[in-house]
C-alpha cells in the first residue's frame, strides 16, 4: 500500500501535467515528495490531504494512513465550521480555544505540517474576528499571513491575486482568497457609500457601464473597457475588467467570478469542487444583492440550493431560499408567492436553531402580513 499511494500520486500528477514544484509548494519539500512518489515515505494525514486537494482526487481509499489525533482534529474543525454557519460565533470561539490546546498536547506534527495546521486554525480566527471583533485594521494582515504559510504572495492587488488563483490551490487557499475578496469589497462599499444607479444598466443591458466620476475612480484618465466573460450559471454575457483600476468595487466581484470559473473548470470531484463553488457563489450572491442585481441573485440561489440538496450541504439551504425571497420581493413578485419562500426558509432556520436568521425571517414575514 505504501508503494501504491506514492505511485498513485505520481500518476495523477503526471496525468494533470503538474510539476513536483507546483504540487509540493506550501506542503512539503521536493525531496519529500520524491520519496513519497518513490514509495520510500508515506505522507502524513495533513500532507496527504493537501496533496490530494491539489490533485483533485478522493481521500477515502487512503484514510487508513490517518492517525486518530489527526482525524479528531479534522472533526473539530468541521464542528467549529458548522457553528459558524449557524451564527453561533461565541460557541465557535470557545471550541477554537479548546482546539488549540488539543493541537499543542495531542497532535504530533512533522515540521512541514505545522503551517498546514496553523493555516486551518487561522482561517477560523479570521472569520470569527470579522464577525465578533470587527477590527478592520488587522484582518487583511491576518489573511496575508495565513496565505504566506503555504504560498508567497507579493502584495494584495489585482495582478498578484489573479496570478495566485491561477495556481494549483488547496481548499484552504481558495477559502482565504474568497474571504479577502469579499471582506475588501464589503469594506470599500462601507467606506465609499457608492450610488448604485449604474447597476441598473448592468441588469437591463447585460453590460456594466462604468462612469468616469471621481466617486468611482481616482484617476479620470483611466480608460475603462468591457471584456466578454460568459458566466454559464449566472447568464452574464459581459463583465468588466481593467487591470489598472485598483480599489474599485468591480475588481473583487470580477475576481470572485474568475475564481468561480477556475474552480468549475479545474476540479471534477464533489468534495472540494462543490464546497468551493458554494462558498464563492454565496459571497458573489451577497455582493449582487448589495448591487441590486436581483435577477442574477435569483439564478445563483437556484444553482446553490440545488448543490446543497445534491451534496448534503443542507445547512446552507434555508439561506438561499431566504435570499431568493428577498430578490423576488425587490422585483415585485406576488407577495404570497414570495411568502412561501420565506416560510420554507424560516422552517429551515428553526430546525438548525439559527437564531440570527430566524429573527430576520420573522421580521420579513411580519412586514408581509401587515401588507397583505
Amino acid at each position: 500500500m505504501r508503494m501504491q499511494i506514492g505511485k498513485y500520486i505520481k500518476y495523477k500528477r503526471l496525468s494533470k501535467n503538474i510539476t513536483q514544484t507546483e504540487l509540493c509548494t506550501g506542503i512539503c519539500s521536493i525531496s519529500t515528495l520524491s520519496r513519497i512518489e518513490g514509495g520510500k515515505n508515506v505522507p502524513t494525514f495533513f500532507v496527504k490531504k493537501a496533496i490530494f486537494e491539489k490533485l483533485d482526487i478522493e481521500d477515502d481509499p487512503f484514510i487508513i494512513y490517518a492517525s486518530k489525533s489527526s482525524l479528531l482534529f479534522q472533526e473539530k474543525i468541521n464542528s467549529i465550521t458548522t457553528l459558524i454557519l449557524k451564527n453561533k460565533f461565541q460557541e465557535a470561539k470557545n471550541q477554537l480555544e479548546e482546539l488549540k490546546i488539543f493541537v499543542d498536547s495531542e497532535v504530533h506534527l512533522e515540521l512541514n505540517e505545522y503551517n498546514l495546521v496553523e493555516q486551518s486554525i487561522k482561517i477560523i480566527e479570521i472569520i470569527l474576528k470579522i464577525y465578533l471583533e470587527k477590527d478592520d485594521s488587522k484582518i487583511t494582515q491576518d489573511i496575508y499571513y495565513a496565505i504566506s504559510l503555504t504560498n508567497q504572495l507579493d502584495d494584495f492587488n489585482e495582478k498578484s491575486i489573479l496570478t495566485f488563483i491561477n495556481k494549483i490551490l488547496t481548499f484552504n487557499e481558495i477559502i482565504l482568497i474568497c474571504i479577502y475578496l469579499y471582506y475588501e469589497q464589503s469594506s470599500i462599499s462601507k467606506k465609499q457609500n457608492l450610488e448604485l444607479e449604474y447597476k441598473q444598466n448592468f441588469i437591463t443591458n447585460k453590460q456594466l457601464l462604468v462612469t468616469e466620476s471621481e466617486l468611482y475612480f481616482e484617476d479620470n484618465n483611466k480608460q475603462n473597457f468591457v471584456t466578454d466573460n460568459k458566466m454559464e450559471d449566472n447568464n452574464k454575457e459581459d463583465f468588466i475588467t481593467d487591470n489598472k483600476m485598483e480599489n474599485s468595487n468591480f475588481h473583487n466581484l470580477y475576481l470572485l467570478h474568475k475564481l468561480y470559473d477556475i474552480i468549475k473548470s479545474r476540479y471534477s470531484l464533489s468534495e472540494q469542487k462543490n464546497k468551493s463553488l458554494l462558498i464563492t457563489q454565496y459571497l458573489i450572491l451577497k455582493i449582487e444583492l448589495k448591487y441590486e442585481d436581483y435577477a442574477t441573485a435569483i439564478s445563483i440561489c437556484d444553482n446553490c440550493f440545488d448543490l446543497t440538496q445534491k451534496y448534503g450541504y443542507t445547512i446552507l439551504s434555508p439561506r438561499f431560499l431566504f435570499f431568493k425571497a428577498i430578490a423576488l420581493d425587490k422585483l415585485n413578485y406576488d407577495k404570497e408567492y414570495v411568502k412561501t419562500y420565506v416560510e420554507k426558509a424560516l422552517s429551515g432556520f428553526q430546525f438548525l436553531d439559527d437564531q440570527t436568521y430566524i429573527k430576520k425571517a420573522e421580521n420579513f414575514l411580519k412586514t408581509f402580513n401587515d401588507f397583505i
